[in-house]
């Protein structure tokens, strides 16, 4: 579950503990995050719309649209 907007940090809650990968991509498609951290620092990225993709230990990839302000 991701707090949404964003306004510093991304914030992931994964009490399961499923998630193996986080994958932050910018609306061009390039990735500026990767890696396991369930508390990202937006602060450096610029305002707009961000792609968060999640991968499962099942081997399955979620995906969720975020707004970081």
């Amino acid at each position: 579950i991701l707090a949404n907007p964003v306004e510093s940090w991304l914030d992931i809650s994964d009490p399961d503990q499923l998630v193996m990968e986080i994958n932050v991509y910018n609306f061009i498609g390039q990735k500026i995050y990767q890696g396991e951290e369930t508390s990202i620092n937006m602060e450096s990225a610029p305002q707009g719309y961000y792609m968060v993709s999640f991968k499962l230990k099942s081997g399955h990839i979620i995906a969720h649209k975020i707004l970081n302000l």
